[in-house]
């Protein structure tokens, strides 16, 4: 059976909402989310709001990169399916951690989403 998945980077923010989607699919249900937002009404808006800010910490600031993993067709031409992604952070200039230095963008990104707002229990649960 041929490979026919690529990865590609993205070039706008106009694939974010699908890339986004195919995460809040894969953990929904796994057991930190769990742990992190219990109430399942609460979990996707959650998991979304939260992604939302670590894009723009990351790939919104232009401190990071977004690629897409798409699926080709064999049966269409040219045709493919987004069918996952990634968020790539480099590490930092001098080669010590993550080229984005401080939690406090990420802590100023969530409240700019409203996470406190979705579920109080779940952001006092990310910053541990």
């Amino acid at each position: 059976m041929a490979n026919n998945a690529r990865i590609e980077l993205t070039k706008s923010r106009d694939e974010w909402p699908a890339i986004r989607e195919c995460f809040v699919n894969s953990f929904r249900h796994y057991p930190l989310y769990k742990y992190m937002v219990p109430d399942p009404l609460k979990r996707d808006a959650f998991l979304r709001a939260y992604l939302d800010a670590n894009y723009d910490v990351t790939v919104g600031s232009g401190k990071g990169i977004l690629l897409a993993i798409r699926k080709d067709h064999e049966d269409l031409c040219g045709g493919s399916t987004l069918i996952g992604g990634v968020v790539f952070v480099p590490p930092s200039s001098d080669g010590v951690g993550w080229a984005i230095g401080s939690d406090e963008p990420y802590w100023r990104a969530y409240d700019k989403h409203g996470l406190g707002r979705i579920s109080p229990e779940g952001l006092e649960r990310v910053k541990r």
